[in-house]
């Protein structure tokens, strides 16, 4: 949706995740599944990077173990985790990191436990110089075994994330993070984004005025359900 129609109806949600972020403050949206709440943040970040110089990781996984294998493979590419933090072979240190094959690399680290990788990952974080913001689709699944592996990711870089509950076993990790609700959409951008996409699109219905009403309404003001 958000390619066909752009963003509707969040420039000053936008604005106040970005604003909030650049104090470096940890952050997480909430809101229900399809709200737009990976959406908010995709925008959040780009006016981010074109503000600030700063190094971004952005992890689309949904489960534990991918996010920190996309965390570490964020920190090789950018050169700020040497492979043989990860048990690779201590020669791959040397090389360019745009010269590292991930897609060779990808299966001995994914080997390591979540604890082994988060054991290579924290050190470099707080190692590198400049600041680290690691954006997160999804932290909705998170376990209270990994409470303590995110907390030591929030005390050496910077946490953006999504969550669309947040587990009251896991209190901890939602303390560290300031609460940003992502809202249904008003009726009029909602109104604005279905019309928007029957335009784009170029979809043909009898009438275009009653089927956006209905749409509208059903949908609640969530982007997704449009």
């Amino acid at each position: 949706m958000k390619a066909i129609t752009g963003l509707i109806g969040r420039e000053e949600l936008v604005e106040t995740v970005a604003r909030e972020a650049r104090k470096g403050r940890h952050l997480v949206l909430t809101g229900p599944v399809g709200i737009g709440k990976s959406a908010v943040l995709d925008a959040a970040l780009d006016r981010l990077l074109l503000r600030q110089q700063r190094t971004v990781l952005h992890l689309g996984e949904h489960q534990a173990k991918g996010q920190f294998l996309e965390l570490a493979r964020g920190l090789l590419e950018a050169g700020l985790l040497k492979p043989s933090a990860l048990e690779l072979d201590a020669g791959l240190d040397a090389l360019d990191p745009a010269a590292r094959d991930w897609a060779r690399l990808k299966r001995p680290v994914n080997r390591l436990s979540i604890r082994d990788l988060c054991a290579a990952i924290v050190p470099a974080l707080h190692a590198h110089q400049g600041q680290v913001l690691i954006a997160v689709d999804d932290l909705t699944p998170v376990t209270p075994t990994l409470v303590a592996f995110w907390l030591a990711v929030c005390d050496a870089a910077q946490l953006v994330a999504c969550a669309s509950a947040k587990k009251p076993n896991v209190a901890k990790l939602w303390w560290k993070l300031v609460e940003i609700e992502v809202p249904p959409l008003a009726p009029e951008h909602a109104r604005t984004l279905a019309q928007t996409y029957l335009q784009q699109t170029g979809a043909l219905v009898e009438s275009p005025a009653l089927f956006v009403a209905h749409v509208v309404q059903q949908a609640n003001g969530n982007p997704q359900a449009l």
